[in-house]
């Protein structure tokens, strides 16, 4: 990968794909364009935060554990956004939210998905 390309969201192209129906029927995508995330490591003295972010319940919140402070959203198993808002680096329960009984789905805003259920 070229040194000169940033952290983020960038557009690469996928070509020759092949997808099949359910009716068995193949469709050929010649190239589509797709955004892909990516997560380039530090070199030299640029700091690197190696551990991974961590989510769990109890007593009805999310507790969340990240390196560093960003965006949290929470949703559901069905795709409804619960919650949103910042976590600082470290422990954070989740805006004192109890959230019923299920499984939820924590994105971050560096690209991290956790989840974690709720008993």
């Amino acid at each position: 990968m070229d040194g000169e390309v940033k952290r983020g969201t960038q557009d690469i192209t996928v070509h020759s794909l092949r997808f099949e129906t359910g009716g068995g029927e193949s469709i050929v995508e010649p190239a589509i364009p797709v955004p892909a995330r990516l997560k380039r490591r530090g070199v030299g003295s640029e700091v690197i935060d190696a551990s991974p972010s961590q989510a769990w319940s109890h007593n009805g919140l999310i507790h969340v554990r990240s390196g560093h402070p960003q965006q949290v959203a929470v949703y559901s198993l069905s795709g409804a956004k619960l919650y949103g808002g910042h976590v600082q680096a470290g422990t954070a329960a989740l805006s004192g939210l109890r959230f019923p009984k299920g499984i939820y789905i924590i994105i971050l805003a560096d690209g991290e998905s956790l989840k974690t259920p709720v008993d």
